[in-house]
């Protein structure tokens, strides 16, 4: 018997302006996975996170997230931080 997996995606997809930047995205993360998101500047990898997070929304597909699941989501820009990593 298979588990249901804490979070799945299917079908995202997410433009802005028309520019395209998740198109048809299928995702599913099962208990105990561990996974790292990588690509290009502008590449979609901070909004495919929001949206899973259900901070943002999708134009087309479904987020599932097993029932009880808790999740947490540290922004990529914090409001009112003008700081530079740098100066830490």
């Amino acid at each position: 018997m298979a588990s249901v997996p804490l979070l799945s995606a299917r079908g995202l997809k997410k433009s802005f302006g028309g520019r395209l930047v998740l198109d048809g995205l299928d995702l599913e993360l099962a208990d105990g996975m561990r996974v790292g998101v990588l690509g290009p500047n502008g590449g979609g990898k901070s909004t495919m996170l929001a949206i899973l997070a259900g901070l943002e929304e999708a134009d087309d597909g479904t987020v599932t997230r097993r029932r009880g699941l808790v999740h947490a989501f540290l922004p990529q820009h914090v409001p009112g931080d003008e700081g530079s990593p740098l100066a830490w």
